[in-house]
């Protein structure tokens, strides 16, 4: 009996070895197929420094997870064109990963290479065709391209696949108002954005534009006023946020709020002639004439096509006592509202009679007369081709280049 327990231990215990070696085998065998697997190579990757991987990548390596890495980290930081190139190589060595194609194509699309974009993420697409991600760069690629009906199917598809990501709705949104001019069917794409990110600044600011441009400034401010607290040097946010709390019908408070808005947006973007007028208007209204002479002298300075700033130039200039520069300004308002008219006449004339070269070089004057240097000039050049010994149209056309050689050599703040 004693004999038997013995032989039965002696059994238990050499299969207890037999397993152990079996395991052991398993193991190893199962550690070398880990060491060598993507997952491995790609998170050892991510444990490494920018400087390691960038030397890695200097020494050709031949893992794909290595430029991915080094690609991924340098779109991060905005060197865009260093991460694509990285990207590429990643690309190159798998091009059947998802990750590597979604990221190669974003990083394009951010670049506006939309052409290029475009390729790689449909590369990606194909490799998950039920992803949402890259319908929403492809957006932005076909928006790029002006490929509007293309891209109005891919962010259709994004919102689809992913409609909780509040980008694919942004850049739904964007599409329709950019591009098509349309707000009506662009605002709830930009309100869905805003819900799904209600502090993100871009979303607040698109949103809020929208809103501004259908004339529903009370509904705007709140939107606008989280653009300037997320976006602080977005000089439009804080003009457009001045301009709804004035459009809006605005308290002494909001007043005041409108003003150190637009002396923000002046103050960030000196050479911008609209927050010029808009702070010149505020400051009439509260009857703070010789600060609102010197912005609407600003705004003229800048752009002095608008016939609407020398009209309240002149009045600034009567209020504070100076008659001769009101008279001035009231001339030049004069003079542009004279060649409106006369555009708007000549243009009709055109419409009716296309084959009327004097029309077309009395128009290519009037242009001339108003700036529009390069207007003017396809004008002329189309009456000559049309009437190549019209005498008026190459005495004007040279004119006309003169005055386009004297813009292009005068200094900065100079002719325009």
């Amino acid at each position: 009996m004693s004999r038997l327990n013995a032989n039965q231990t002696a059994g238990t215990s050499q299969s207890r070895t037999i397993t152990l070696a079996i395991l052991a085998i398993l193991i190893s065998v199962g550690s070398i197929v880990y060491l060598s697997s993507e997952g491995y190579k790609r998170r050892q990757a991510e444990q490494m420094s920018t400087t390691a991987l960038q030397k890695e990548a200097d020494s050709h390596s031949s893992s794909p997870w290595i430029y991915y890495t080094l690609g991924v980290r340098l779109a991060r930081e905005k060197q865009l064109p260093a991460a694509a190139e990285q990207l590429y190589a990643a690309a190159k060595l798998k091009p059947d990963s998802y990750d590597i194609q979604f990221a190669l194509g974003r990083c394009l699309a951010f670049m506006n290479a939309g052409d290029r974009a475009e390729k790689a993420l449909m590369d990606a697409i194909a490799l998950k065709p039920d992803a949402g991600g890259p319908y929403v760069y492809l957006t932005m690629a076909r928006h790029a391209q002006d490929r509007t009906e293309l891209a109005i199917e891919s962010a259709r598809k994004a919102v689809q696949y992913d409609p909780k990501n509040p980008e694919a709705w942004y850049q739904f949104g964007i599409l329709y108002t950019a591009a098509l001019g349309n707000e009506a069917e662009g605002v709830p794409h930009l309100k869905k954005a805003v819900e799904l990110a209600p502090d993100a600044g871009v979303y607040n600011f698109a949103y809020g534009s929208a809103l501004t441009n259908v004339s529903q400034f009370a509904e705007a401010i709140p939107y606008l006023r989280r653009a300037v607290e997320k976006l602080p040097g977005n000089a439009y946010a804080h003009f457009l946020l001045a301009v709804c709390l004035h459009r809006n019908g605005a308290t002494a408070a909001d007043a005041d709020t409108a003003i150190a808005e637009l002396k923000t947006a002046v103050s960030l973007t000196p050479s911008d002639y609209r927050a010029h007028f808009e702070l010149g208007n505020l400051l009439e209204e509260r009857n703070r004439f010789p600060e609102a002479m010197a912005e609407f002298e600003t705004a003229t300075s800048l752009n002095p096509r608008l016939g609407e700033i020398w009209f309240h130039l002149s009045r600034m200039a009567d209020r504070t006592g100076q008659p001769q520069k009101a008279a001035a300004a009231r001339a030049k308002f004069q003079e542009i509202r004279r060649l409106h008219v006369a555009f708007q006449t000549l243009a009709r004339r055109l419409r009716d009679h296309p084959e009327d070269v004097n029309a077309q070089v009395e128009i290519g004057d009037v242009l001339m007369q108003q700036g529009s240097l390069k207007s003017a000039l396809v004008q002329f050049e189309d009456a000559l081709h049309r009437q190549p010994n019209n005498l008026k149209a190459r005495t004007l056309l040279e004119q006309c280049r003169h005055l386009m050689a004297e813009s292009a050599n005068a200094p900065a703040g100079g002719a325009k």
